[in-house]
């Protein structure tokens, strides 16, 4: 995530704990059940998307809504089966 991002979150009150890859991501998501993640999705998208998946597919972890943060445009998030959100609301 950017540092941006990760100084706004914590102006904010979050605790941000950043991982580094997919697997890390959902080994610290079971374990430690965040409120909320917070998921920037990289040049691909495709990373983001494969943990959003693997995220719902748990059991334990569906519960947890996730904030996915891009700065993909609308048409290529819709091609991801994304909906967009202008920065501008956050």
């Amino acid at each position: 995530m950017r540092v941006g991002h990760v100084r706004r979150l914590e102006a904010e009150g979050y605790e941000v704990t950043q991982a580094r890859d997919l697997e890390s991501g959902l080994s610290f998501a079971r374990n430690s059940r965040p409120e909320i993640i917070f998921l920037h999705l990289g040049q691909s998208g495709s990373g983001g998307v494969a943990f959003l998946q693997k995220l719902r597919a748990d059991d334990t972890m569906r519960h947890i809504p996730v904030s996915m943060l891009s700065n993909h445009s609308n048409l290529r998030l819709k091609r991801l089966g994304l909906n967009s959100v202008s920065g501008d609301a956050w």
